[in-house]
């Protein structure tokens, strides 16, 4: 499992998020369409047309209607003729986006029956803020109405009498028992008339001037809970802990002013649940006009209330669903013309709804080869009812492209008329995208292969052009056969027009002394040439660039902004383009080693310059050791002349090894050291005492390497084998170091061989830069074939057209191609963010930062995954601050949070914190998911490293995540670090540094 080196990825709506929104959707106007259905109160819901959407059962049965499906897209007047011109103007002014009321109001029937009604209009909301309908409340008040009117009337007749029995009482005394008689019989019409209040369903109280209770009808009883007991005596507005709309002095001040008050009120009942009602206060007065008490009717209205809140808020959702949904939503009439539309897909088109909705049509925004699909589908929509799977490029207002997959179904009217479509959208520019550099990927993977096979054939020649001269060189002592067999063999390898060696002279000046050429072509050697100008430019400047090592390669001459002296001379020499590498005795500039193209113009590639430069490194020791053995040479055929030629002779050779920056190592024939230079004395950092004598091969090579190396020894002995080849020696530190070895056998008078004089290069840090960049390309060409192979197969697949009946295998199979495109993306943007990080390219704008908003916003990011995975993210409190990259570290955060993640069973918790330190700031990320052996805590913050090799492909991820966290801690200073215990989980460290004291 790679479970370091998970890196964030980008998520691209598929087809199940689509299919999932949909039915989300379809859900939720279910739900809203039961919820009328069924709720215990007289609702309706119409459009601007007054066309039913929605209606509940009790409406169909208190107004005798058939059946809820058989009104649903009827008109509300085609259903009730013979509503009031009054009512039809309350609608109006809902559809004008006002609230209207009336308690009481009556409705009389087509039959001539009356009915009392109490209702209410709201008007409802589309997204854009458009008033989209109205919304009817009713409550049939007819029985409590009729009670109202009985007790009016009972009222009325209980006055007449009661002034008629008073008027007989004053007239005459004698008619006592009569009035006595009649007043019991006022009594028991008083019961009745309680009797009759008992009956109404609403509660009726009175209360006296200071509010006490001293009438409570059976309705109050019911809705309250107190018994009239109970109630008798008790302050109104403290037993119900009455909680008033405006203030009560206010509401008592209207009261007495008017007569009446009505207003929703929240009272308590004896369980102590909280109610809405609908309270109407009447002040009755006693013959002289004074107020004696006050009346209160209250009707509980908290279901209709609460009705109302989950009816506004279920719309409220269905609106948010519709215009937040990850897709885009819109309908289009019979033309073609837009007439609804999501905010989603607005904003994916740059326009508002009032620059589209019935201005502009869907063809319009269109690409050529887009409208001839919709040229083709549009017709089939209509009649078949439903198309899927359309994709088109459309043009957004600021006229960049996007790239859509279409889903439409047609909404007909009840007679099964074409009214307008219902479309959703999914926005796959980024699979186009994907697609298109997929393509660019499998080219690129092909040229790679090319380049691959050429590079082969590029090494072989390269080695064996370089096994030639090291041939040359070790065969002969002539310099000048060793040089013209490099020329000749550059020219033949490197397919130029002619190769050629320059020699410096001790003023600078020089001539060409050995060139590789064909006939046709003018020849630099033992030629008069005569120059079209001379050119000082390198004896003025003593070799100029050369110098300093420096290799100068001209692509095309005419394009270099050369000297035009130099470009006449170049020209002179029929050349195109060229290419000159310094070469060097030691550390004097010797010559140079220049190729030319003279029939056309260049471009040098990077391995031929190398090559050049290897040749130029084996022509310096060819150069050297010519020198020292001519020198040699001379030293003794004049040995005869003079002793102290021969000490000076012998005092040249040991200063030319002494002081050459190579490595010399002079062996006898058992492998003993006779002789090493001060070079290897430096570079190994033992003293001569501690090297001669010693054996070679036990003290000086890694034990894996010994009998290799004595084999080639022997053969270099006996055969004279291996005069070249590279391999490890040690240090007196035990550091390694990788030398390319050029071998002499050492011969007696007789020709038997007694030992070797071996010359050294240092190649380790090369030979380091090969190996990185040979594991490097082989670990990305193994993280780039795994998902280009899937990729393949899905699409082959494809292509066979064995899925075009299946379309969900289909689908699956592009699913598989995006997925491995998108590991393909993110590899290659992770190992270009690692480049920069690592070669200091990045710039980290580091500013003052709270880590609770770091960690919060990490995990707000990852929330959703973390909910997916029914995994908790814990971040304890923190109110540590930071000196660092904000993006950087949320980088960072991410790689880690997804990590733990990724490796945390269903139900676990991770935790985040940061704390404050002595001298820093220290994160953790703390997860108890599998945990980490304990030798891999460190092997996990390496490139493409993985803790188990099935995890790249269980769990995704690059490889490359840990280490691109490393790098960004370590730019700020800090250090990361991994602690586990297997089995119990694995808590992530690193440390930023504390904002600088001002």
């Amino acid at each position: 499992m790679d479970r370091s080196n998970g890196s964030g990825g980008k998520f691209t709506p598929g087809i199940a998020a689509r299919k999932q929104a949909e039915l989300t959707l379809e859900e939720t106007q279910e739900k809203l369409q039961l919820f009328i259905k069924y709720a215990p109160a007289s609702i309706v819901m119409f459009d601007r047309s007054m066309c039913y959407l929605a209606a509940s059962q009790r409406w169909v049965d208190e107004y005798l209607l058939n059946d809820l499906g058989s009104i649903i897209g009827r008109s509300h007047y085609e259903l009730f003729p013979n509503i009031p011109e009054e009512w039809k103007q309350f609608h109006q002014r809902g559809f004008a986006g006002f609230i209207e009321k009336c308690d009481e109001d009556r409705f009389v029937h087509s039959d001539g029956s009356l009915q009392w009604l109490r209702w209410e209009i709201h008007p409802w909301y589309r997204s854009n803020g458009d008033v989209g309908g109205i919304i009817l409340f009713t409550e049939d008040i007819t029985d409590r109405k009729q009670a109202q009117i009985a007790l009016q009337q009972i009222n009325t007749e209980l006055e007449k009498r009661v002034t008629e029995r008073t008027a007989q009482l004053t007239e005459v005394n004698d008619r006592l028992l009569v009035t006595l008689l009649e007043k019991d019989h006022a009594y028991q019409l008083l019961t009745e008339q309680a009797q009759l209040l008992d009956l109404a369903h609403d509660s009726i109280i009175t209360w006296d001037l200071n509010s006490v209770i001293t009438f409570w009808n059976q309705g109050a009883e019911l809705m309250y809970g107190w018994t009239k007991a109970e109630a008798f005596g008790q302050e109104s507005h403290s037993l119900f802990k009455t909680q008033f709309p405006q203030p009560l002095a206010e509401i008592q001040a209207e009261l007495f002013e008017t007569g009446y008050w009505e207003g929703e009120l929240i009272h308590y009942t004896r369980d102590d649940r909280q109610i809405t009602v609908s309270s109407r206060w009447v002040v009755q007065k006693d013959d002289a006009g004074r107020p004696i008490k006050i009346l209160e009717i209250n009707s509980d209205v908290t279901q209709r209330k609460a009705a109302e809140l989950v009816l506004q808020q279920y719309i409220h959702e269905v609106e948010d669903l519709y215009n937040n949904a990850p897709c885009g939503y819109h309908s289009l009439d019979a033309e073609g013309t837009m007439v609804r539309i999501n905010d989603t897909e607005l904003k994916w088109l740059g326009y508002t709804r009032d620059e589209l909705l019935y201005k502009i049509k869907f063809l319009d925004l269109l690409s050529p080869d887009g409208k001839q699909v919709f040229y083709e589908n549009f017709p089939k929509l209509k009649q078949q009812g439903w198309v899927e799977n359309l994709e088109f490029e459309m043009s957004t207002k600021d006229g960049s492209s996007r790239w859509f997959n279409l889903n439409a179904t047609a909404i007909e009217d009840a007679a099964g008329n074409f009214m307008m479509t219902r479309s959703t959208l999914f926005d796959i520019s980024d699979r186009k995208q994907s697609q298109r550099e997929r393509e660019q990927a499998e080219l690129a993977l092909r040229e790679s292969e090319e380049q691959r096979r050429l590079a082969l054939e590029q090494k072989s020649r390269q080695e064996s052009l370089l096994w030639t001269i090291t041939q040359a060189i070790r065969q002969s002592l002539d310099l000048k056969d060793i040089l013209n067999t490099t020329v000749t063999e550059v020219k033949q390898t490197l397919q130029v027009d002619r190769a050629a060696i320059y020699r410096f002279t001790p003023d600078w000046s020089g001539d060409f002394v050995v060139e590789s050429v064909d006939p046709q072509w003018v020849k630099l050697v033992e030629c008069n040439i005569q120059k079209a100008c001379e050119d000082v430019y390198l004896q003025e400047t003593k070799g100029g660039r050369f110098r300093n090592h420096e290799t100068f390669a001209i692509a095309d001459i005419d394009e270099a902004g050369l000297h035009p002296c130099h470009i006449q001379l170049l020209q002179q020499f029929q050349a195109k383009a060229y290419l000159a590498v310094p070469i060097f005795s030691g550390e004097f500039l010797w010559g140079l080693l220049i190729i030319y193209q003279n029939t056309a113009p260049r471009n040098w590639q990077s391995w031929e310059i190398e090559l050049l430069e290897q040749i130029s490194s084996q022509l310096a020791i060819a150069i050297q050791q010519s020198q020292l053995y001519t020198q040699l040479e001379l030293e003794l055929q004049e040995r005869q002349q003079a002793e102290a030629i021969i000490r000076e002779a012998e005092r040249r050779w040991r200063s030319l090894l002494e002081n050459v920056q190579l490595i010399v190592v002079g062996l006898d024939a058992s492998g003993n050291i006779n002789y090493v230079n001060p070079f290897f004395v430096g570079l190994t950092g033992y003293t001569h005492e501690e090297v001669l004598g010693k054996n070679w091969f036990e003290n000086f090579l890694p034990s894996s390497s010994i009998k290799s190396t004595e084999a080639d020894f022997l053969q270099l002995l006996t055969h004279n084998a291996h005069p070249y080849y590279r391999n490890v020696i040690l240090t007196k530190s035990g550091e390694e170091r990788f030398i390319a070895w050029n071998n002499t056998t050492l011969q007696d008078s007789d020709g038997t061989a007694i030992g070797s004089i071996s010359i050294g290069e240092d190649i380790t840090e090369r030979n380091k830069i090969e190996q990185i960049k040979d594991e490097f390309i082989g670990i990305v060409s193994h993280e780039l074939r795994t998902p280009l192979t899937a990729i393949q197969m899905s699409l082959g697949l494809l292509k066979t057209g064995i899925y075009d009946k299946k379309p969900e295998k289909s689908r699956r199979m592009i699913e598989i191609a995006l997925l491995d495109t998108n590991r393909l993306v993110n590899l290659v943007n992770d190992i270009l963010d690692l480049e920069r990080l690592e070669s200091g390219r990045a710039f980290l704008d580091k500013t003052l930062c709270k880590a609770a908003d770091l960690m919060q916003q990490v995990v707000d990011a990852l929330q959703a995954i973390a909910n997916q995975h029914q995994i908790s993210l814990i971040i304890i409190p923190t109110d540590a601050e930071v000196w660092a990259a904000a993006d950087a570290i949320l980088q960072t955060l991410t790689n880690l949070l997804s990590n733990a993640l990724k490796f945390s069973p269903v139900g676990a918790t991770i935790y985040l914190s940061a704390e404050n330190q002595t001298d820093c700031v220290l994160f953790q990320v703390r997860d108890r998911g599998r945990g980490i052996p304990a030798d891999k805590l460190e092997l996990v913050f390496g490139r493409f490293q993985q803790v188990d090799a099935s995890d790249s492909r269980e769990k995704g991820g690059t490889g490359l995540g840990l280490p691109i966290c490393r790098s960004i801690i370590e730019q700020h200073g800090g250090k990361i670090w991994a602690e586990s215990i297997l089995g119990e989980g694995s808590t992530f460290f690193f440390t930023l540094p504390l904002p600088a004291i001002e």
